[in-house]
């Protein structure tokens, strides 16, 4: 796929490479420019997965303390059953075990390019290009 024309400038993987293992073998066949790491604390991740909520006529995602659900509609909104806090910090807990590593690895071929996801969704988006221009 990576061999296709409309990869020729690039592509964005999201959530692989999650080991060394899988880093090593991708750097066989592409060259990775950039790896970008988006950082938020535990504690955040599990406030913010804990309180999404879905709106399951729309699809709509809000959040019980950072995008409230119009009063008219909140009866009606779902959590995920994943979406408890038991769940995500087991997957946290994986997280740091598999992936985590991962970061020092890209780190000492200087390709590491860390960014405060404790900020709003545009300037984390800001940042990102701002660091990748440089």
């Amino acid at each position: 796929r990576l061999s296709q024309d409309d990869a020729s400038g690039g592509v964005l993987f999201d959530g692989y490479p999650r080991t060394i293992t899988q880093a090593e073998e991708l750097a066989k066949i592409a060259q990775v420019s950039a790896v970008i790491s988006i950082e938020v604390p535990d504690d955040s991740i599990v406030e913010r997965i804990v309180g999404r909520r879905m709106d399951p006529e729309t699809g709509a995602i809000y959040h019980t303390k950072f995008n409230p659900a119009p009063e008219s509609i909140s009866q009606r909104l779902i959590q995920r059953k994943d979406d408890n806090e038991s769940t995500v910090r087991t997957r946290l807990s994986a997280y740091h075990e598999q992936t985590s590593p991962l970061a020092g690895w890209y780190e000492s071929q200087g390709l590491l390019i860390r960014i405060n996801g404790n900020q709003s969704i545009e300037d984390v988006g800001n940042e990102i290009i701002s660091r990748l221009s440089n």
